[in-house]
């Protein structure tokens, strides 16, 4: 008598399908990683631009506490040079070349590789040729640390 063998089915994983979903498994968390670290990055970097906007909106303050001084153009052309009065006391010009020194320290401070200028020009509102008010341009800018690409924000504003 002849013995007819008979086929079972398989059950279970064979040692190269296991290998395979445990690839495809790394790689999708390879891919979350990633994000994860992109999330993270662009997290940083907003919180920069929020620091550099409160640093802008300062400035801005500053100069519309000092009206006087913004209307004589005390904040005209205010870059770092105007930075070391801070140092010593009473070595500064006005108002101005204090608030812009202790600001400025301050943006230094705050954010990596952070500096910033204030510039003023005369403005004609009416458009009749003459100039009614001025406008202050605040810049900020720093270095995003983790891509190190120079990063910076202006604010106009009219006092």
């Amino acid at each position: 008598m002849r013995v007819i063998p008979t086929i079972k089915s398989q059950t279970g994983f064979t040692l190269l399908e296991a290998m395979v979903a445990l690839l495809i498994f790394s790689v999708g968390l390879l891919g979350l990683a990633g994000m994860q670290m992109s999330g993270m990055q662009n997290s940083q970097s907003a919180i920069l631009y929020t620091l550099a906007v409160q640093q802008s909106y300062d400035m801005a303050e500053r100069i519309r506490a000092n009206l006087a001084g913004a209307t004589l153009g005390d904040y005209d052309d205010l870059k770092s040079a105007t930075v070391s009065c801070a140092a010593t006391p009473g070595s500064c010009t006005s108002t101005a070349h204090l608030d812009f020194a202790n600001w400025y320290n301050l943006t230094k401070d705050v954010l990596p590789g952070g500096s910033g200028t204030v510039t003023g020009e005369a403005v004609d509102n009416n458009g009749d040729g003459t100039n009614d008010s001025l406008a202050f341009t605040i810049t900020v800018s720093w270095t995003e640390p983790q891509i190190l690409t120079p990063s910076s924000i202006e604010l106009v504003i009219q006092p």
